[in-house]
Parts: structure tokens; sequence; C-alpha cells
């Protein structure tokens, strides 16, 4: 099953079969309100020169795998959770515990904490 400009994630996902192999092509897709099939899946950038891009402003994780989707695989991908309404970042990828999965050739970033007196994801460093 493929994500990309003729079918959305939204969609992809609605219809995902475990085991079925989610290819993604290159692009930025927003994870903020789509939910995920409790199945495991093989989540795979369709080109590998490029990294498709998950992102999420929520307050809450950008990827959440709860046993459910135990045995998931993800390859080749970038996550990012830009969330500045929290005090506390949320992970861009969360493994519940139990979670077994597969990560590799992936980027997974977040906004880091702010410092008390400077604004989100910048600090004040000593003069």
């Amino acid at each position: 099953m493929s994500a990309g400009p003729s079918c959305s994630l939204a969609g992809a996902l609605t219809s995902a079969q475990g085991g079925e192999n989610l290819s993604l092509v290159a692009g930025s897709y927003d994870l903020s309100a789509v939910p995920l099939p409790p199945v495991p899946l093989p989540w795979m950038s369709t080109d590998r020169r490029a990294r498709p891009a998950l992102n999420s402003s929520a307050a809450a994780p950008t990827l959440s795998l709860t046993p459910a989707q135990s045995g998931s695989s993800i390859d080749g991908l970038a996550f990012d959770n830009t969330n500045t309404a929290s005090a506390n970042p949320e992970p861009a990828l969360l493994l519940v515990s139990g979670v077994d999965a597969d990560v590799r050739a992936s980027v997974v970033s977040q906004r880091r904490p702010s410092a008390p007196g400077t604004t989100s994801g910048s600090r004040e460093l000593p003069g």
C-alpha cells in the first residue's frame, strides 16, 4: 500500500492489513489526527534517496506503537514533533511497554524543553 499524491496516509492506514507494506513517497505527512490500525505494519520509504517526514504538532507522540502494533518495522523515515503548547515536549516516536519494533535508517527529532526564561527550542548560553 502506498501513500502519496494518489492516496492519503489516512486512507492507506484505514485499509491497511497486518503485514502489508506501507510505502511512503517523499514529502511531509501530518500524523496529528491519523488513527493507526491495531496491526503490525512495515513502514518504509518508496525511494531510499528521499526520506518522507512524519510530523505532528499535537500534544501527543507523532507515532505511538502499542502492543497491537508490535512487530512493526520502520525503515528510511523521519519523525518530528513540534508541539509548543505544552511545557514538556512530546516524543516523536513512542514504543510503549511490551512493543517489539525494528527501526532502521530513520531520523527521530523533537522540540527540546525550554530553559527557564527562554522561548521554546532556544537556550540561553553563558556569556
